[in-house]
């Protein structure tokens, strides 16, 4: 590689570093101005960076939810993802992603649904994954005199197959802004019931 790639490498490094920084800040100091979670990748800008510099013409990625970087080092508007973070209309996916969903296809970074689309028997899979982790947690639960919540079993009747007005999650096809086989304001306002009957509210 020539000496000027190689700044440029570093200067895109040196960016997503700010950019984490500017989040891990924002999280710390300023609680519930970036709503839900955020993972950062602070300390793997050399690995951000340097894969995508064996890119081609026409190569599409994603990434973990750890994914700030990778648009940044493929030139998307730090703005843009900032916004997004915040929850924002003007954010890369207008505001619904939030820090764990980026995505910008213009520079081949897909991200998730609907760039990614939910494929054939992902599903079934799903749902057979949620019942192996929600059996481990309540034996783990059990195990160690911890309290459960059980959101899946109060969510039965909720079903995605339910109308808009009953269910918590979305069908494939979502009726409003909620991603596909994720849970919307019902299904949260719902969570949120049983976290305060739980603690005696």
């Amino acid at each position: 590689m020539s000496e000027p790639d190689l700044v440029e490498m570093y200067r895109r490094m040196v960016r997503i570093r700010e950019f984490e920084e500017r989040v891990k800040r924002t999280f710390a100091e300023h609680p519930g101005v970036i709503r839900g979670h955020t993972h950062l990748a602070d300390g793997a800008e050399a690995s951000i960076v340097g894969s995508l510099a064996a890119l081609r013409p026409g190569d599409q990625l994603t990434s973990t939810y750890r994914c700030h970087g990778y648009p940044i080092a493929l030139g998307t508007d730090t703005g843009a993802l900032m916004a997004e973070i915040y929850g924002r209309s003007t954010g890369v996916c207008g505001g619904y992603g939030g820090s764990m969903h980026f995505c910008d296809p213009e520079r081949g970074f897909l991200g998730c649904w609907p760039q990614l689309p939910v494929a054939s028997g992902d599903i079934a899979y799903l749902r057979e994954k949620q019942k192996e982790l929600n059996a481990m947690i309540a034996a783990q639960a059990a195990a160690n005199g911890a309290g459960l919540i059980d959101w899946y079993r109060a969510s039965i009747g909720h079903d995605a197959c339910k109308p808009p007005a009953v269910r918590w999650v979305e069908p494939l096809v979502p009726a409003n802004a909620a991603a596909p086989v994720h849970p919307n304001l019902l299904g949260m306002i719902g969570a949120a019931n049983l976290v305060v009957a739980a603690a005696g509210g």
